[in-house]
C-alpha cells in the first residue's frame, strides 16, 4: 500500500489513505477475525509452511520463499485441514476489506509466503541485484533434509527434472507457528533484527502474545 502522513498538505479529492486511516480499518476487522479465529482450535491462528518456491525470471532467481501449502493433495489430518484453511479465510478476509476500502490496487491473487532470500537486500547495495540458481536449490542436501519424513524414506534428491517447470515448488517440513496478531508494517524499514518496522496491529487472539507476522 501506499500511504501518507496523517500531516501530508498536498490537497486530494478523496480521502488520504494514511497509516492512521489504515490502522483504523485493521483494527475494525477485529470482531470478525476474533469470529474467525474461534473456530477449530478456539482462540488460536497457526500457519504450518509446508511448500519452498522462488521468484524466478529466465536468468536466476531474486526472492526464495516458504508458504502454506494451497491445492495439494498431500495427506492432512481434519485438524490440519481446518487451521490451514481458517488461515486462509482470515488473509482473505483482510486482504478484501483492504482491496475495496482502495488500499490495495495490486490485481494478482494474495499468495501467503514468508521471504527467506532476497538478493536485493545484499551488501553491498548493487542496483543490479545478484541473482541465484533455484535449480541447484532444489538439488540440494538441504532441500531433502527439509523433506517430510514419508517424501524423504522415498527420495534420494531433489531433482531438477523432479520438479513441474511450470510450478517450481517442493514440499518441506518448515515447522508450525503461532500467529497471535496482524502488524502494519512500514516497507524498506529494518529494525534491530533486520525486521520490517511494525507502525501497528491488531490481535487475533484474547491472550495476545508477543510473536508476529
Amino acid at each position: 500500500m501506499s500511504l501518507s502522513s496523517s500531516s501530508d498538505p498536498r490537497p486530494s479529492t478523496s480521502p488520504p489513505k494514511t497509516v492512521e486511516s489504515a490502522l483504523g480499518l485493521l483494527r475494525s476487522l477485529q470482531p470478525q477475525l476474533t469470529a474467525l479465529c474461534a473456530a477449530g482450535k478456539p482462540g488460536t491462528l497457526q500457519g504450518s509452511l509446508e511448500r519452498v518456491g522462488a521468484f524466478e525470471s529466465r536468468n536466476g532467481a531474486k526472492v526464495m520463499w516458504v508458504s502454506p501449502r494451497e491445492d495439494e493433495r498431500w495427506p492432512e489430518s481434519e485438524e490440519e485441514l481446518q487451521e490451514r484453511l481458517k488461515l486462509v479465510r482470515v488473509a482473505e478476509l483482510v486482504h478484501r476489506a483492504f482491496r475495496n476500502a482502495g488500499y490495495i490496487t495490486e490485481t494478482r491473487p494474495l499468495k501467503l509466503h514468508c521471504t527467506l532470500i532476497n538478493t536485493s537486500h545484499r551488501k553491498p547495495f548493487n542496483r543490479n541485484s545478484q541473482l541465484f540458481s533455484f535449480t541447484d536449490v532444489l538439488a540440494s542436501d538441504a532441500i531433502l533434509e527439509l523433506q517430510p519424513s514419508e517424501d524423504h524414506a522415498q527420495a534420494t534428491s531433489v531433482t531438477p527434472s523432479s520438479v513441474s517447470s511450470s510450478n517450481r515448488m517442493v514440499r518441506v517440513a518448515f515447522g508450525t507457528y503461532d500467529i497471535p496478531e496482524i502488524q502494519l508494517c512500514a516497507m524498506g524499514s529494518s529494525g534491530r533484527d533486520g525486521e520490517y518496522i511494525s507502525l501497528g496491529n491488531v490481535q487475533l487472539t484474547a491472550s495476545g502474545g508477543s510473536a508476529a507476522v
